[in-house]
C-alpha cells in the first residue's frame, strides 16, 4: 500500500496500482465528507491521517447506501423521499440512521422519522445537505 498523492482535494492510496480497487475492498461506511471554508466538500476515507482544512462540526459520515442516482448517502443530507423531504441522522439511541421528517400537518407527533436501510434507498433523492441550507439561511 502506498498512497499516491491528492486528487480532487481527496487523497489516494493505491493497492495494486488502482484507486478503484481500493474503494471497493473499503467499507462505504468508513467514507466522510466536510465543508472546507470556501464552501465546497471535500471527501476522505475515514482512515487517512491527512489533516484537512475543513469548517468544525459540518463531518458527514457515510450510511453506506446510495441513492436513486448511485450517490453515496452521508448523514446531514437532506433527501426527497415519496414527494416530502427528510434529514438524514444518526440516532445513537437505536444505532441507526433514519429519515426525520418535518411536521406533516395531519400528524399528530411533532416529528417522524423513518429507519434508513437499503430497501428504501432507491427511493430516495439527495437534495441538498443541512449545512448548505445553514449557510445560505445565514447569509
Amino acid at each position: 500500500i502506498r498512497k499516491s498523492g491528492i486528487t480532487n482535494n481527496r487523497e489516494e492510496i493505491q493497492l495494486g496500482g488502482n484507486m478503484v480497487e481500493v474503494m471497493a475492498k473499503l467499507p462505504e461506511r468508513l467514507c466522510c465528507k466536510a465543508l472546507t471554508p470556501n464552501g465546497e466538500w471535500t471527501h476522505w476515507c475515514a482512515i487517512s491521517t491527512r489533516s484537512r482544512d475543513i469548517m468544525p462540526g459540518t463531518t458527514c459520515l457515510s450510511t453506506g447506501l446510495v441513492d436513486c442516482t448511485g450517490a453515496m448517502i452521508y448523514e446531514n443530507d437532506m433527501v426527497s423521499f415519496r414527494d416530502r423531504e427528510a434529514l438524514i441522522i444518526w440516532n445513537a439511541d437505536h444505532l441507526r440512521y433514519e429519515m426525520e421528517f418535518e411536521k406533516n400537518p395531519n400528524d399528530t407527533v411533532s416529528r417522524r422519522y423513518n429507519t434508513l436501510h437499503k430497501s428504501n434507498s432507491a427511493e430516495l433523492l439527495i437534495i441538498g445537505n443541512r449545512f448548505e441550507r445553514e449557510g445560505k439561511e445565514n447569509v
